[in-house]
């Protein structure tokens, strides 16, 4: 059969500094509020409505200035730029029928491979080779990645021609 009452469990000592605690606070409040009361008082009726109006209106007239400024401040976005050579699908949305990259997105991933291979073969170019490579690094890995994982998908493409 169940027990209708519990045995009472007694108090840790973390939980007992939290009751005193409390009862601490508690005190404090129970003393401000009496003092409050012994205040108000000796005021009319008419007094307090007139103090809860000035009061309201003072805080309602803050929150709607606060509200107000606070559109014109806020954190500083920075545009994103795309360059010219990355590839974009034609719409936002992932298509199921195919692969995401079209044709335009692959050929434009091999140009700029090819563009990446011009300028590493090319004495002038070298220091803006090593530049984008030390900015982007793994950026030959990945594309080259991207293209064999779509060569992979489609086996009738080759480096965005048709076979």
């Amino acid at each position: 059969m169940f027990r209708l009452f519990k045995k009472r469990q007694q108090p840790s000592a973390v939980s007992a500094i939290w009751m005193r605690t409390g009862q601490w606070i508690e005190v404090r409040i129970r003393r401000l509020a009496d003092k409050l009361n012994r205040r108000a008082e000796t005021w009319s009726r008419r007094s307090i409505i007139i103090g809860l109006i000035i009061f309201c209106s003072l805080f309602s007239s803050l929150f709607i200035y606060n509200l107000t400024q606070s559109t014109h401040t806020g954190p500083r976005i920075d545009p994103i730029i795309i360059p010219a050579h990355t590839p974009l699908p034609a719409d936002n949305a992932v298509r199921e029928d195919g692969p995401f990259l079209g044709k335009e997105a692959l050929r434009r991933l091999v140009r700029f491979k090819q563009f990446l291979d011009s300028l590493q073969q090319s004495p002038t170019g070298v220091q803006e080779y090593d530049r984008i490579t030390k900015e982007h690094p793994g950026i030959r890995d990945s594309i080259e990645y991207i293209i064999s994982l779509y060569m992979g998908k489609d086996k009738n493409v080759e480096y965005g021609k048709e076979k």
